[in-house]
């Protein structure tokens, strides 16, 4: 609606020019007019606007036709590389816009110039592949590192091409340079080939980072970093066997980045949608129009805010919501226009304060220095310190010159006035003859003391111009970092002891790091950990210690305790999958109650008590399905479509308890062990079932196991 009434004042403000007396307006006015009248249809008539874009591409597809007419002239004349370029160009043009008869005669200016380059290419008798290899090998020495495997691709290439080529001159030429190219990036692979292996390591090490950024809901972070891994990836080759190993990490940082950017959108459109609806309830209010504009500035800041977190780092797209913007600056605009003669009538009062402080500006720049009175001269300084204290009467935009100019004039008189430069100058040299006595004083702590409060007096001695104050400041200053020297000299030596006990410090982590590394059991590490602690504990009550360093210590604990873990929770995974197997045996019939209860003898009592209740249970379809969802989720692998419905309610949930706080102490090891417990916990006598989805299973409790042993390592 705001766009078409604008369209329609357009219109009226074209009709209203016609009217006026065109041949007396001068050739320039005239000129500006129809330039703003056309902008003004560019941006508010979309007709208009795409009659005019149609109406420019037309005239270069016609421009195209003319340089392609006018070059086949000379197609004669034109070299093989030449009529290459040349189709290269015609080829990708675009004329779907021209005329019949123009896009015939098109299509006859293409076909006379591949046949010019058909006769060239004879002529030469070289396989026109040749030219493609060469353009390839370009772009690949153009690059900043090259896969290894392009070189022997490029070498077969090249002979199946040339197997029948003659020894032409052209020919021997193109071989001469695809060699001497080959020998190029022969040695650009060897010299890139470290920093490949580097790309790759520091793109592997970015995994775990990036996931933490993710799982924190850091999206600008993680997008960054992201980005930087993208950019690993291509300069090592996406086919480097470190990256496949971990392609499947890296596509579940993809995916887990992209569900929560899609979570974060729909909370900000339910945000935005509240924003429109609070400033819709204003309409009609009668609310002051200042309390409008900052409503509406405050709601324009939270738009701006809530895009930026959405504009992530390598974003090509704005992702804004058009038609939520639309509906925000229809009811934006809806709010103003009613407090609009308000705000004009307020411009109309600023602009009478400005030209009051305008006219005072002007007092103080004729005031004559020499032969008004001080009185006289003080009255201006104070009524433009007044004129400062008011500048909010003012518009924004005029403040600052207003105070610029002020101050210059106040200044100017300011330093007329100021006469007292000489005793302040004389107290300020009397200081700093105190501070440089100062260097005879044995009690350090005192001549410190007195330093200080010398510097507090500074201040209080009086004003000088900058030049001079500068000179004796900086002269006070050396006296005063004279003493402060001489305890500097004091520090140097307690640092010396500092350094004595940090050596000590470092020794203990070097000898408890490498006992860590030859410990096979928790209860060593254990000890092991005790008895650092005591011992740190110590260091610590001789002097300081570096929390860091305990803490990198600490941390290679918690590594090693997780290794050792790791391969209990292994033996727990591999006896809960041979008791499922005893069991699905057993209810499919081919093991019998005795053989079962034999066969269990052979495993720990805490690990039978697992499947305690599964005789009893009966198999669950539903709760096995539901188990694979969650097992995919869990491990970012693909639903089947059947299932998407059932996935998409299980994310559903699994957002729901997350900001509900639910599972914010659940780790994804923990969540993995849950899994497999529950699942080797199921009775699965269901045999269509376990067939129908077995290459499912299989790929769901490899990936879950992996999640389990990855994360917990």
């Amino acid at each position: 609606m705001v766009l078409k009434n604008q369209r329609l004042d357009l219109k009226q403000v074209e009709q209203q020019w016609q009217q006026l007396p065109l041949d007396e307006l001068p050739e320039y006015l005239i000129t500006r007019f129809q330039g703003a009248l056309n902008t003004a249809k560019m941006t508010l008539d979309s007709d208009y606007r795409e009659a005019f874009l149609q109406q420019q591409k037309q005239q270069r597809q016609q421009h195209v036709l003319n340089q392609l007419s006018n070059q086949l002239q000379s197609a004669d004349s034109m070299s093989l590389a030449q009529l290459q370029q040349a189709a290269e160009q015609y080829q990708e043009a675009q004329v779907n816009l021209l005329e019949d008869a123009q896009q015939d005669q098109w299509q006859q200016l293409l076909t006379t110039l591949n046949n010019h380059l058909n006769d060239a290419q004879q002529a030469a008798q070289a396989p026109t592949e040749c030219h493609d290899i060469l353009t390839t090998l370009e772009k690949l020495l153009q690059q900043s590192s090259v896969a290894p495997d392009k070189l022997k691709q490029l070498k077969k290439k090249w002979q199946q091409v040339t197997s029948q080529a003659a020894d032409t001159a052209d020919f021997m030429a193109l071989q001469s340079k695809f060699n001497d190219g080959m020998l190029r990036l022969a040695d650009k692979i060897t010299a890139t080939a470290d920093r490949r292996n580097q790309a790759a390591e520091q793109a592997i090490a970015m995994i775990e980072p990036i996931a933490a950024k993710i799982s924190d809901g850091q999206l600008i972070e993680a997008k960054t970093q992201i980005n930087q891994l993208n950019q690993l990836q291509k300069q090592a080759g996406f086919n480097h066997p470190t990256l496949k190993k971990h392609k499947f990490a890296i596509d579940q940082l993809w995916q887990q980045l992209k569900e929560l950017r899609q979570w974060q959108q729909w909370s900000h459109d339910k945000v935005r949608q509240q924003l429109i609806d609070d400033l819709q309830q204003l309409i009609g209010s009668g609310m002051h129009p200042d309390a409008v504009l900052q409503k509406l500035q405050l709601a324009n800041q939270q738009w701006a805010e809530l895009e930026d977190m959405e504009k992530l780092p390598g974003d090509r797209y704005s992702p804004r919501n058009q038609k939520q913007w639309q509906a925000f600056r229809a009811v934006s605009q809806a709010i103003f226009e009613p407090a609009q003669p308000f705000f004009e009538k307020r411009s109309e009062q600023q602009d009478q304060h400005l030209d009051r402080i305008n006219q005072h500006i002007k007092h103080m720049q004729d005031a004559d220095l020499q032969e008004d009175s001080p009185p006289e001269l003080s009255k201006l300084v104070k009524t433009a310190v007044n004129h400062l204290k008011n500048l909010d009467k003012l518009s924004p935009k005029d403040r600052g010159g207003c105070a610029k100019a002020l101050r210059h004039e106040m200044n100017r008189i300011n330093n007329h006035l100021s006469r007292g430069y000489k005793q302040a100058e004389k107290n300020k040299q009397e200081l700093i003859e105190q501070a440089q006595a100062l260097k005879a004083v044995d009690d350090l702590q005192q001549a410190i003391e007195a330093a200080k409060e010398l510097q507090k007096q500074w201040p209080k001695a009086g004003y000088v111009n900058p030049k001079t104050e500068r000179t004796l400041w900086q002269k006070f200053r050396r006296a005063n970092d004279r003493v402060f020297n001489r305890r500097q000299e004091q520090q140097q030596a307690q640092q010396a002891k500092i350094n004595a006990h940090k050596k000590q410090c470092q020794q203990l982590i070097k000898s408890t790091r490498t006992q860590l590394k030859s410990c096979q059991d928790v209860d060593t590490l254990n000890q092991l950990r005790s008895q650092f602690n005591s011992d740190w504990q110590q260091l610590s009550q001789q002097g300081t210690t570096s929390p860091l360093e305990q803490q990198k210590l600490l941390e290679d604990f918690d590594q090693k305790r997780q290794q050792l873990n790791a391969q209990l929770i292994m033996n727990d995974i591999k006896q809960w999958q041979a008791l499922d197997q005893l069991y699905g045996q057993h209810e499919n019939g081919d093991l019998s109650a005795d053989k079962l209860k034999q066969s269990l003898s052979d495993f720990l009592e805490n690990t039978q008590l697992v499947f305690k209740q599964r005789p009893q249970q009966n198999t669950d379809i539903e709760a096995l399905l539901e188990l694979l969802i969650a097992g995919e989720y869990l491990t970012g692998l693909e639903t089947p479509k059947k299932y998407m419905d059932q996935r998409m309610a299980y994310q559903v949930n699994v957002l729901a308890d997350r900001m509900a706080g639910e599972e914010n102490n659940k780790n994804v090891h923990d969540q993995a062990q849950q899994w497999l417990r529950r699942w080797y916990q199921q009775p699965k006598a269901d045999a269509n079932f376990m067939k129908t989805q077995q290459k499912r299973m299989a790929k769901v409790i490899q990936a879950v196991t992996d999640l389990a042993i990855i994360n917990n390592n």
